[in-house]
């Protein structure tokens, strides 16, 4: 749980494997509702381009609110997911409350929102305060635990 909250390089080996099972998952653009990476589940599914690595929380969004810590930084890989490109760019540095509100209309949005483990009541919440960035991250981290441990029945995954 702990690596999961704090920063790492998105080069090492356990960030390169964590963002490979969020992909494996079968993460869906915030936009179009299509799926941003190809996986087993879906190899004839539409596929958007590469994709590139979003901060839910955008790191300048935090900065400007002077949110983050040693403890819960705005690199923590609980903090990213996949999305297009184009995507990442016209989200920028909006709050997830402003962009998730954009993108709410959609009829697919909780199924988009939960392709990314993405804690459902993060994604309708009506404006930030600081101490959301730290529940968030928490939140998403279970739910990336639950979903690992459904994916790998056998192996031991350590909450520590």
């Amino acid at each position: 749980m702990s690596k999961l909250l704090t920063n790492h390089q998105v080069s090492s080996s356990f960030s390169q494997a964590t963002l490979a099972f969020l992909s494996h998952l079968g993460p869906r653009d915030f936009a179009t509702g299509a799926y941003v990476t190809i996986g087993p589940a879906f190899p004839d599914e539409t596929v958007v381009s590469v994709p590139s690595i979003h901060h839910i929380y955008p790191r300048d969004f935090l900065k400007s609110r002077r949110v983050g810590s040693k403890r819960h930084h705005g690199n923590a890989l609980m903090n990213m997911c996949l999305l297009p490109e184009a995507t990442n760019q016209r989200i920028g540095a909006k709050s997830p409350a402003e962009y998730f509100a954009e993108y709410s209309a959609s009829p697919d949005f909780p199924k988009i929102i939960a392709s990314h483990l993405i804690p459902m009541d993060f994604a309708t919440r009506k404006s930030f305060k600081p101490s959301d960035f730290a529940a968030f991250l928490k939140a998403r981290a279970d739910l990336f635990i639950e979903a690992l441990g459904k994916a790998l029945p056998d192996v031991t995954i350590r909450r520590g």
